[in-house]
């Protein structure tokens, strides 16, 4: 008994230090971390079934199947959550071109630069600047019955976006970019707009940030995506966070060379 309590409290703590590392990158959204906490419980069960994981106090068959069965109505609870449209105040050059939205992420960094030069290493941060790139892009592509495929990764990813499926839609110099497009997934199509931005918070410090809004024309696309989306987020995320971090990288760089 002590010693399943032991156990259990060290993998409590584990999993509390995962999510505590992976929230840096990937901010807490429900739905999406209970679909991949049903996942791993799933898969943990499965491995179990063919011989039970003692260390994850899965010890017979009975719990393996058990755990099994919640993890998959976790992960189907997750993917069936509720959504709204949310409305927002037209603050911003993102706010006045889609003032309504199904879902939203967020990423901010605080960097001691002015906006323009914030604004500027973000303009010139490549997909080779992102670490996690090729894994989680390959996943992605893998998961949709495709073969693995990079090309221009020396290129900045800005201008790759805007050349391709986010064209520029407005732009206030020096304060924020605004791209956006259509984009189809498995299941339908949705608009999605992101932002750049970059407001100075005072004491040569600037506040710089990237929003991604995703609206869908009906209900039935908007809960497909729904699906999608909570599927997706982490790395979604993980890569905006890390065009982010880049950025904040290019000035630090800058900056010791001068």
């Amino acid at each position: 008994m002590q010693q399943t309590l032991i156990h259990g409290v060290v993998l409590a703590a584990l999993a509390a230090l995962v999510i505590a590392v992976l929230t840096r990158y990937a901010p807490f959204y429900a739905p999406s971390y209970l679909f991949w906490a049903g996942v791993i419980l799933m898969v943990a069960g499965l491995a179990s079934l063919v011989h039970p994981l003692r260390f994850l106090l899965i010890r017979t068959r009975r719990v393996a199947t058990i755990a099994v069965l919640a993890g998959a109505a976790v992960s189907v609870c997750a993917l069936f959550c509720p959504f709204r449209l949310v409305h927002a105040d037209q603050r911003s050059a993102l706010d006045r071109l889609m003032p309504d939205y199904h879902f939203r992420e967020v990423h901010s960094v605080r960097v001691q630069a002015s906006p323009a030069l914030a604004l500027r290493a973000m303009d010139e941060v490549t997909l080779e600047d992102l670490r996690v790139y090729r894994i989680l892009m390959g996943a992605r592509q893998l998961a949709v019955g495709r073969v693995p495929h990079f090309t221009g990764m020396e290129r900045p990813l800005m201008a790759t976006l805007t050349s391709g499926p986010f064209p520029q839609l407005a732009e206030e110099p020096g304060r924020e970019v605004v791209l956006g497009g259509p984009v189809e997934f498995p299941g339908g199509k949705v608009m999605a707009v992101i932002n750049v931005r970059a407001e100075d918070a005072g004491g040569g410090w600037t506040r710089l940030s990237t929003e991604t809004r995703i609206l869908g024309p009906n209900e039935v696309d908007a809960r497909s995506f729904a699906h999608y989306w909570r599927m997706i987020y982490p790395g979604s995320a993980i890569i905006r966070q890390m065009w982010l971090n880049a950025a904040v990288s290019r000035i630090g760089r800058a900056t010791r060379r001068r």
